[in-house]
């Protein structure tokens, strides 16, 4: 075959996807500080040696309507703030965990939606990679509850890397 080519002027085949090195210097991990979402940081803590990585909690926010006047606006759930203190400290604790060479930053926002807040975040604060780890729900409570791994999937601007729920022996 070699020959053929060399003697017809056919191109070489070439593999149908390209090899892609990623030397990421801005992770975003984001977290619910379940054991599940920081999976990456325990079976691939090299991914994080000696880059920043931003760890983020998004903590679910859903606007309340005051029950007297129809017409003002909504406000941030009441609970929201205690909620918010709870996430900085837990992703404080998270962060001394990261190997000695990371540069560790921490963030904590508010949302509605998780997905979509997660890659606008990447995307405004110029993050190089996210990586996520799925809960691996099916069925009604993937129904009810979504994937918040897949939503930030379809509305990353950056590469995301999916880590799944269970390991396969």
């Amino acid at each position: 075959r070699r020959e053929h080519r060399r003697l017809h002027g056919c191109p070489r085949r070439r593999a149908p996807f390209p090899t892609i090195k990623m030397n990421p210097k801005h992770i975003l991990l984001p977290t619910d500080l379940s054991e599940l979402s920081l999976r990456p940081l325990e079976h691939a803590p090299e991914l994080f040696e000696g880059r920043r990585v931003t760890l983020l909690s998004v903590v679910p926010n859903f606007p309340v309507m005051a029950p007297a006047s129809p017409f003002a606006p909504p406000v941030d759930s009441p609970d929201l703030g205690p909620r918010m203190e709870s996430a900085r400290e837990g992703v404080s604790a998270v962060a001394e965990k990261f190997p000695a060479d990371a540069e560790v930053h921490t963030e904590v926002i508010a949302e509605r939606d998780s997905g979509p807040a997660i890659a606008k975040w990447a995307k405004d604060n110029d993050a190089d990679l996210i990586v996520v780890s799925t809960h691996g729900r099916t069925g009604f409570r993937r129904l009810t509850l979504g994937s918040v791994a897949e939503s930030v999937l379809r509305h990353a601007t950056v590469p995301v890397l999916i880590f799944p729920a269970k390991e396969d022996k």
